[in-house]
């Protein structure tokens, strides 16, 4: 997460905005990005795969 990115999610925020809620919106924005990195590199699993790791479970 870049510091532009930081400002620009500090600056769509409303003034009042708490600290404990700004971490949160931090915490949040650097796991989407984690989760889109892994996307891109390949480190994810199907819909299919994952039901597969469930196979005695209710839903197959």
């Amino acid at each position: 997460m870049s510091k532009q990115e930081v400002l620009k999610l500090i600056n769509s925020l409303p003034d009042d905005i708490s600290f404990e809620d700004l971490l949160y919106h931090l915490y949040m924005m650097s796991n989407v990005n984690i989760g889109i990195s892994d996307i891109q590199e390949g480190r994810f699993y199907t819909h299919d795969q994952v039901k597969g790791m469930f196979k005695y479970s209710c839903c197959t």
